[in-house]
């Protein structure tokens, strides 16, 4: 009797153990599965002015579902993905054109709505402006300066922006654009629209050149993100085959337990 006690003890604890393994290994796959999301993500954005690549990470969580010290290894970490910006700044492009403007520095535009509720942030300096001459992006959002709008009188008069982001026509001063640094919670999608009496930890930023007649690159690598891809495919492949391995042990454990007795 002990010793049949004994197998059914041993085979008890050879399914827990099976199952968190299923279950980790899972709870990987379906990170890795986010993980491919951001990379695909981030190489559709390859030609996107300003865009800052999202680089994802892994984090563990414990997750106390067994307390049993021989089980602990097993069920102590859970990944979760955690997303950061990548702030290098990106080649920029003399393009010639007045109202492109790059950021030398860290920072995003602050742009409106198009419902005009709402602000997003922005990098892509690609700037012109609309037929009622207010500065717009390349959406068609407004741009916001140190005062709100700034707004031309279409007259033909040559168009300037100088370091400091102070926009002329002709000899007229018609605003300024401001840079603005995020918390990082909101660097990660900063295309987000946000109310404005919410922005908390947004800043006007310091030591920010403003670049007229240039565009910023995006700083995404399509090789880096290429090669990634990869890795993550093979990562995902190991888990599904260890999956596969576990279930097949848990069939042989029941096995063993259904005949004990």
């Amino acid at each position: 009797m002990t010793c049949k006690i004994k197998i059914l003890a041993q085979s008890l604890l050879d399914l827990l153990l099976m199952e968190l393994g299923i279950e980790q290994n899972a709870l990987t796959m379906h990170a890795l599965e986010r993980q491919q999301d951001v990379i695909a993500h981030n190489l559709a954005n390859v030609t996107t002015a300003g865009f800052q690549e999202r680089i994802p990470g892994f984090i563990g969580k414990k997750n106390g579902i067994v307390e049993f010290e021989r089980l602990r290894p097993f069920a102590s970490l859970t990944p979760h993905l955690r997303l950061n910006s990548n702030e290098t700044i990106g080649t920029l492009e003399h393009t010639q054109v007045p109202t492109d403007v790059a950021l030398n520095g860290k920072g995003f535009f602050k742009v409106q709505s198009l419902d005009g509720q709402k602000v997003s942030f922005t990098r892509n300096g690609s700037f012109r402006f609309n037929s009622e001459g207010y500065l717009c992006d390349p959406q068609g959002r407004i741009v916001l300066g140190n005062a709100g709008s700034i707004q031309a009188n279409n007259n033909g008069d040559p168009i300037y922006i100088n370091s400091m982001g102070q926009v002329f026509e002709g000899d007229q001063q018609i605003g300024a654009l401001v840079a603005f640094t995020l918390p990082d919670a909101m660097k990660i999608n900063p295309g987000a629209e946000y109310d404005p009496a919410n922005l908390v930890g947004v800043q006007q930023a310091e030591d920010v050149k403003f670049e007229s007649g240039c565009l910023e690159h995006s700083n995404v690598s399509s090789v880096r993100e290429m090669v990634q891809m990869i890795q993550v495919s093979n990562a995902h492949e190991a888990n599904r085959i260890a999956i596969r391995q576990w279930d097949n042990e848990l069939g042989e454990a029941i096995d063993v337990l259904g005949n004990v007795g």
